[in-house]
């Protein structure tokens, strides 16, 4: 397969999965702020989305095992995206992609908004030569990949270099000004007032050579 029937096959299954998504969420009711949350953070890497199911069990809910006769726990199956169980994430990143994922973590950025997420959806074909069906596009109503301050940005804005932040964070030393002692505040006032008569003095009166 080329490149370009790689990258096509690629966005056509991403755009597929998306819709499917977007559709699930569209139709399915009001979902919590988590998974508003949840939806916008997978949407920000810009390269579609779509939805893992948990694993396991359900909690607290059991059947008879036909087989055996005993209680065994029931096993998840057929979460959707307005259920709590199961998780919304990007769909998976090409090497390439990857790598600017990590760019953004660190220096900030925003993704691109893939056009193939904003060009729409084929209608199926009608039965026995009717007019094709309309689909109705569920990928429009894809969260846009937001900007990303970065971990370097944010901890320039509060003040300081990214290493030397970085050190204080290691090391647990807080930005703390000296206080000064009173032979420091005596030698100070000295150094102080030479300078006011043109030339630097000692703290017993003698011109520095």
């Amino acid at each position: 397969m080329s490149s370009e029937s790689a990258t096509k096959s690629r966005e056509t299954k991403r755009a597929a999965q998306t819709q499917e998504l977007m559709s699930n969420i569209m139709t399915g009711g009001e979902i919590s702020k988590k998974r508003e949350a949840e939806l916008a953070a997978a949407a920000d890497r810009g390269r579609g989305i779509q939805f893992v199911e948990s694993t396991g069990t359900v909690k607290g809910l059991t059947r008879i095992d036909p087989a055996t006769g005993k209680k065994v726990s029931v096993k998840k199956t057929g979460a959707k995206a307005t259920d709590y169980t199961g998780r919304i994430i990007s769909s998976a990143p090409t090497f390439g992609e990857l790598g600017k994922d990590m760019a953004r973590a660190v220096f900030g950025g925003q993704a691109k908004d893939p056009e193939y997420l904003r060009s729409g959806v084929e209608s199926k074909p009608g039965y026995l030569g009717e007019a094709p069906r309309k689909t109705t596009d569920y990928m429009q109503y894809t969260p846009k990949p937001r900007k990303v301050k970065g971990i370097v940005p944010a901890m320039i804005e509060k003040g300081g270099t990214p290493v030397g932040m970085a050190m204080k964070a290691i090391l647990g030393k807080e930005d703390v000004k000296k206080k000064l002692t009173a032979q420091q505040k005596y030698d100070q006032g000295v150094q102080t007032y030479s300078t006011l008569l043109g030339g630097d003095r000692t703290k017993k009166g003698g011109l520095l050579k």
